[in-house]
Protein backbone atom coordinates (compact mmCIF):
# COMPACT_ATOMS: atom_id res chain seq x y z
CA UNK A 1 0.00 0.00 0.00
CA UNK A 2 2.89 2.35 0.79
CA UNK A 3 4.35 1.76 -2.68
CA UNK A 4 0.94 2.24 -4.28
CA UNK A 5 0.51 5.59 -2.52
CA UNK A 6 3.91 6.62 -3.92
CA UNK A 7 2.70 6.21 -7.52
CA UNK A 8 2.95 9.49 -9.44
CA UNK A 9 -0.33 10.84 -10.74
CA UNK A 10 -1.00 14.07 -12.63
CA UNK A 11 -4.54 15.44 -12.71
CA UNK A 12 -5.19 18.00 -15.43
CA UNK A 13 -8.34 19.97 -16.14
CA UNK A 14 -8.95 21.01 -19.75
CA UNK A 15 -11.68 23.21 -21.16
CA UNK A 16 -12.87 22.35 -24.65
CA UNK A 17 -14.50 25.23 -26.51
CA UNK A 18 -16.83 23.90 -29.21
CA UNK A 19 -17.40 25.87 -32.40
CA UNK A 20 -21.11 26.09 -31.58
CA UNK A 21 -23.44 24.81 -28.81
CA UNK A 22 -24.35 21.13 -29.11
CA UNK A 23 -26.23 18.43 -27.22
CA UNK A 24 -24.85 14.91 -27.34
CA UNK A 25 -27.39 12.56 -28.96
CA UNK A 26 -28.98 10.39 -26.29
CA UNK A 27 -28.38 6.72 -26.97
CA UNK A 28 -26.99 3.83 -24.90
CA UNK A 29 -23.23 3.83 -24.41
CA UNK A 30 -22.80 7.25 -26.03
CA UNK A 31 -21.57 10.36 -24.23
CA UNK A 32 -19.17 13.25 -24.58
CA UNK A 33 -16.55 11.06 -22.89
CA UNK A 34 -16.87 8.32 -25.54
CA UNK A 35 -16.79 10.95 -28.29
CA UNK A 36 -13.68 12.72 -26.99
CA UNK A 37 -11.84 9.50 -26.22
CA UNK A 38 -12.78 7.96 -29.57
CA UNK A 39 -11.42 11.00 -31.41
CA UNK A 40 -8.23 10.87 -29.32
CA UNK A 41 -7.78 7.18 -30.13
CA UNK A 42 -8.24 7.90 -33.86
CA UNK A 43 -5.37 10.38 -33.75
CA UNK A 44 -3.20 7.99 -31.71
CA UNK A 45 -3.76 5.11 -34.14
CA UNK A 46 -3.60 6.94 -37.45
CA UNK A 47 -0.85 9.52 -37.04
CA UNK A 48 2.74 8.32 -36.73
CA UNK A 49 3.65 11.20 -34.40
CA UNK A 50 1.19 9.97 -31.77
CA UNK A 51 1.37 6.21 -32.43
CA UNK A 52 3.02 5.56 -29.07
CA UNK A 53 -0.07 6.83 -27.22
CA UNK A 54 -2.21 3.90 -28.32
CA UNK A 55 -0.52 1.62 -25.77
CA UNK A 56 -1.41 4.03 -22.97
CA UNK A 57 -5.01 4.34 -24.12
CA UNK A 58 -5.47 0.61 -24.74
CA UNK A 59 -3.18 -1.15 -22.30
CA UNK A 60 -0.33 -2.92 -24.06
CA UNK A 61 0.54 -4.97 -20.99
CA UNK A 62 2.63 -7.98 -21.94
CA UNK A 63 2.22 -9.39 -18.43
CA UNK A 64 -1.59 -9.17 -18.50
CA UNK A 65 -2.54 -9.43 -22.19
CA UNK A 66 -6.14 -8.42 -22.66
CA UNK A 67 -6.50 -7.58 -18.96
CA UNK A 68 -4.34 -4.48 -18.61
CA UNK A 69 -5.48 -1.03 -17.56
CA UNK A 70 -5.23 2.23 -19.46
CA UNK A 71 -2.71 4.69 -17.99
CA UNK A 72 -5.05 7.53 -18.97
CA UNK A 73 -8.39 8.32 -17.39
CA UNK A 74 -10.62 10.80 -19.14
CA UNK A 75 -14.01 12.10 -18.12
CA UNK A 76 -16.20 14.83 -19.55
CA UNK A 77 -18.77 16.52 -17.33
CA UNK A 78 -22.15 16.75 -19.03
CA UNK A 79 -25.73 17.45 -18.04
CA UNK A 80 -27.76 16.88 -21.20
CA UNK A 81 -28.12 20.61 -21.88
CA UNK A 82 -26.81 22.49 -24.95
CA UNK A 83 -23.22 23.46 -24.28
CA UNK A 84 -20.27 24.99 -26.08
CA UNK A 85 -17.73 24.31 -23.31
CA UNK A 86 -16.56 20.85 -22.24
CA UNK A 87 -14.94 20.36 -18.84
CA UNK A 88 -12.48 17.51 -19.34
CA UNK A 89 -10.77 15.77 -16.39
CA UNK A 90 -7.58 14.10 -17.61
CA UNK A 91 -5.72 11.72 -15.30
CA UNK A 92 -2.19 10.54 -16.11
CA UNK A 93 -1.25 7.50 -14.01
CA UNK A 94 2.43 6.58 -13.73
CA UNK A 95 5.66 7.85 -15.24
CA UNK A 96 4.98 6.79 -18.82
CA UNK A 97 1.64 8.60 -19.01
CA UNK A 98 3.04 11.72 -17.31
CA UNK A 99 6.01 11.79 -19.69
CA UNK A 100 3.57 11.56 -22.60
CA UNK A 101 1.33 14.26 -21.11
CA UNK A 102 2.21 17.00 -23.59
CA UNK A 103 1.68 14.66 -26.54
CA UNK A 104 -1.70 13.61 -25.12
CA UNK A 105 -2.86 17.22 -24.82
CA UNK A 106 -1.58 17.95 -28.35
CA UNK A 107 -3.35 14.87 -29.70
CA UNK A 108 -6.58 15.97 -28.02
CA UNK A 109 -6.26 19.34 -29.72
CA UNK A 110 -5.71 17.59 -33.04
CA UNK A 111 -8.76 15.42 -32.36
CA UNK A 112 -10.88 18.54 -32.04
CA UNK A 113 -9.64 20.02 -35.31
CA UNK A 114 -12.63 19.73 -37.63
CA UNK A 115 -10.31 19.94 -40.62
CA UNK A 116 -8.54 16.75 -39.50
CA UNK A 117 -11.04 14.82 -37.41
CA UNK A 118 -13.49 16.77 -35.29
CA UNK A 119 -16.00 15.19 -32.93
CA UNK A 120 -18.65 13.08 -34.62
CA UNK A 121 -21.91 14.04 -32.90
CA UNK A 122 -24.79 12.27 -34.58
CA UNK A 123 -23.10 12.27 -37.98
CA UNK A 124 -22.13 15.95 -37.75
CA UNK A 125 -18.51 17.02 -37.35
CA UNK A 126 -17.93 19.59 -34.63
CA UNK A 127 -14.59 21.28 -34.01
CA UNK A 128 -13.21 21.93 -30.53
CA UNK A 129 -10.32 24.02 -29.20
CA UNK A 130 -8.78 22.93 -25.89
CA UNK A 131 -7.49 25.28 -23.21
CA UNK A 132 -5.43 24.28 -20.17
CA UNK A 133 -6.89 24.61 -16.72
CA UNK A 134 -5.77 23.53 -13.27
CA UNK A 135 -2.96 20.96 -13.09
CA UNK A 136 -2.20 19.05 -9.89
CA UNK A 137 0.93 16.91 -9.75
CA UNK A 138 1.92 14.60 -6.92
CA UNK A 139 1.77 11.08 -5.59
CA UNK A 140 -1.43 9.11 -5.39
CA UNK A 141 -1.17 9.47 -1.62
CA UNK A 142 -1.06 13.26 -1.93
CA UNK A 143 -4.23 13.31 -4.01
CA UNK A 144 -6.07 10.91 -1.71
CA UNK A 145 -5.05 12.83 1.44
CA UNK A 146 -6.22 16.14 -0.07
CA UNK A 147 -9.66 14.70 -0.78
CA UNK A 148 -9.94 13.05 2.63
CA UNK A 149 -9.02 16.26 4.42
CA UNK A 150 -12.08 17.98 2.98
CA UNK A 151 -14.34 15.27 4.35
CA UNK A 152 -12.64 15.01 7.76
CA UNK A 153 -12.99 18.73 8.46
CA UNK A 154 -16.76 18.27 8.32
CA UNK A 155 -16.72 15.64 11.10
CA UNK A 156 -18.67 13.42 8.75
CA UNK A 157 -20.72 10.60 10.22
CA UNK A 158 -21.98 9.40 6.84
CA UNK A 159 -20.62 9.37 3.32
CA UNK A 160 -22.61 8.94 0.14
CA UNK A 161 -21.13 7.63 -3.10
CA UNK A 162 -23.09 8.55 -6.21
CA UNK A 163 -22.62 6.77 -9.50
CA UNK A 164 -22.89 9.76 -11.83
CA UNK A 165 -22.66 7.53 -14.89
CA UNK A 166 -23.80 3.89 -15.04
CA UNK A 167 -21.53 1.55 -13.10
CA UNK A 168 -20.99 -1.90 -14.59
CA UNK A 169 -20.41 -4.36 -11.74
CA UNK A 170 -21.74 -7.77 -10.62
CA UNK A 171 -22.69 -6.25 -7.26
CA UNK A 172 -22.55 -2.58 -6.43
CA UNK A 173 -20.53 -3.05 -3.26
CA UNK A 174 -18.22 -0.14 -2.45
CA UNK A 175 -15.64 -2.27 -0.63
CA UNK A 176 -15.38 -4.65 -3.59
CA UNK A 177 -15.22 -1.82 -6.14
CA UNK A 178 -12.49 0.01 -4.18
CA UNK A 179 -10.54 -3.22 -3.75
CA UNK A 180 -10.71 -3.93 -7.47
CA UNK A 181 -9.45 -0.41 -8.20
CA UNK A 182 -6.43 -0.95 -5.91
CA UNK A 183 -5.71 -4.31 -7.55
CA UNK A 184 -5.79 -2.75 -11.02
CA UNK A 185 -3.44 0.06 -10.00
CA UNK A 186 -0.90 -2.29 -8.42
CA UNK A 187 -0.84 -4.26 -11.65
CA UNK A 188 -0.43 -1.08 -13.68
CA UNK A 189 2.31 0.28 -11.44
CA UNK A 190 4.37 -2.92 -11.28
CA UNK A 191 4.18 -3.84 -14.97
CA UNK A 192 4.66 -0.37 -16.42
CA UNK A 193 7.02 -0.59 -19.36
CA UNK A 194 7.59 -4.35 -19.03
CA UNK A 195 8.01 -5.97 -22.44
CA UNK A 196 7.53 -9.66 -23.01
CA UNK A 197 5.94 -12.37 -20.96
CA UNK A 198 7.33 -12.83 -17.45
CA UNK A 199 5.58 -15.54 -15.44
CA UNK A 200 7.70 -14.98 -12.32
CA UNK A 201 6.88 -11.28 -12.31
CA UNK A 202 3.22 -12.00 -12.86
CA UNK A 203 3.11 -14.35 -9.89
CA UNK A 204 4.73 -11.69 -7.68
CA UNK A 205 2.43 -8.95 -8.96
CA UNK A 206 -0.63 -11.17 -8.45
CA UNK A 207 0.33 -11.79 -4.83
CA UNK A 208 0.87 -8.11 -4.07
CA UNK A 209 -2.22 -6.97 -6.00
CA UNK A 210 -4.40 -9.49 -4.19
CA UNK A 211 -2.96 -8.33 -0.86
CA UNK A 212 -3.71 -4.69 -1.73
CA UNK A 213 -7.29 -5.59 -2.72
CA UNK A 214 -7.81 -7.49 0.54
CA UNK A 215 -6.36 -4.60 2.58
CA UNK A 216 -8.68 -2.09 0.95
CA UNK A 217 -11.74 -4.29 1.38
CA UNK A 218 -10.86 -4.80 5.05
CA UNK A 219 -10.80 -1.03 5.59
CA UNK A 220 -14.60 -1.05 5.13
CA UNK A 221 -15.11 -3.62 7.91
CA UNK A 222 -16.25 -1.01 10.44
CA UNK A 223 -18.83 0.55 8.12
CA UNK A 224 -22.43 -0.36 7.45
CA UNK A 225 -24.67 0.48 4.54
CA UNK A 226 -27.53 2.68 5.74
CA UNK A 227 -29.11 3.63 2.42
CA UNK A 228 -29.11 2.42 -1.16
CA UNK A 229 -30.94 3.93 -4.10
CA UNK A 230 -29.90 2.46 -7.41
CA UNK A 231 -31.85 2.72 -10.62
CA UNK A 232 -32.65 -0.14 -12.96
CA UNK A 233 -29.85 -1.43 -15.12
CA UNK A 234 -29.75 0.43 -18.42
CA UNK A 235 -27.58 0.56 -21.48
CA UNK A 236 -27.24 -1.02 -24.88
CA UNK A 237 -24.47 -2.22 -27.17
CA UNK A 238 -21.44 -0.68 -28.85
CA UNK A 239 -19.40 -1.84 -31.81
CA UNK A 240 -15.74 -2.61 -31.27
CA UNK A 241 -13.54 -0.65 -33.66
CA UNK A 242 -10.89 -3.37 -33.66
CA UNK A 243 -13.07 -6.48 -34.11
CA UNK A 244 -16.28 -5.06 -35.55
CA UNK A 245 -18.33 -7.08 -33.04
CA UNK A 246 -20.92 -5.57 -30.76
CA UNK A 247 -20.60 -5.85 -26.99
CA UNK A 248 -22.97 -4.95 -24.14
CA UNK A 249 -22.68 -1.68 -22.24
CA UNK A 250 -24.90 -1.76 -19.19
CA UNK A 251 -24.80 -0.35 -15.68
CA UNK A 252 -26.72 1.29 -12.84
CA UNK A 253 -26.75 4.84 -11.53
CA UNK A 254 -27.69 5.96 -8.03
CA UNK A 255 -26.34 6.31 -4.52
CA UNK A 256 -25.01 4.21 -1.65
CA UNK A 257 -24.59 5.69 1.85
CA UNK A 258 -22.24 4.33 4.51
CA UNK A 259 -21.99 5.09 8.23
CA UNK A 260 -19.81 3.80 11.06
CA UNK A 261 -16.02 3.82 11.31
CA UNK A 262 -15.32 5.80 8.14
CA UNK A 263 -11.72 6.97 8.60
CA UNK A 264 -9.99 3.77 7.37
CA UNK A 265 -11.98 3.60 4.13
CA UNK A 266 -12.04 7.30 3.19
CA UNK A 267 -8.82 7.13 1.12
CA UNK A 268 -10.26 4.30 -0.96
CA UNK A 269 -13.53 6.10 -1.54
CA UNK A 270 -11.35 8.99 -2.70
CA UNK A 271 -9.62 6.57 -5.08
CA UNK A 272 -12.97 5.73 -6.68
CA UNK A 273 -13.58 9.42 -7.42
CA UNK A 274 -10.25 9.61 -9.28
CA UNK A 275 -10.03 6.18 -10.93
CA UNK A 276 -13.69 5.28 -11.35
CA UNK A 277 -15.58 2.11 -10.48
CA UNK A 278 -16.49 -1.07 -12.30
CA UNK A 279 -16.04 -1.89 -15.97
CA UNK A 280 -16.01 0.18 -19.18
CA UNK A 281 -14.48 3.18 -17.43
CA UNK A 282 -12.80 4.22 -20.67
CA UNK A 283 -16.30 4.79 -22.06
CA UNK A 284 -17.12 7.19 -19.26
CA UNK A 285 -18.92 4.60 -17.14
CA UNK A 286 -18.48 4.29 -13.37
CA UNK A 287 -17.78 7.94 -12.59
CA UNK A 288 -18.17 8.42 -8.83
CA UNK A 289 -18.79 11.46 -6.66
CA UNK A 290 -18.52 11.24 -2.85
CA UNK A 291 -20.10 13.65 -0.37
CA UNK A 292 -19.69 13.73 3.41
CA UNK A 293 -22.55 14.45 5.78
Amino acid sequence: IRDLRAMRVRLLRLVGVLEHPVVVPSKPGFSFTTTVRGALESVAWREETFRGLSGLLKSDSAVYPGQGQSSITLGVVENGEPTERLSVALGLWGERAITAGEAIVEALSRAGDVGQYGFDLGGRRVGCRFERGLCTDGTLGDHLDALCERWRTRDATRVTARFVTPCEAPAHDLAALAGDAALALVRLQMTEGVRGRDDALRARVDALADAARDHVRASFAGTREVARSLGDERGGTRRSRSTGRRYPVRGREGTITLAGELAPCLPWLALLTLWGAGGRRSLGMGRVEVTAE
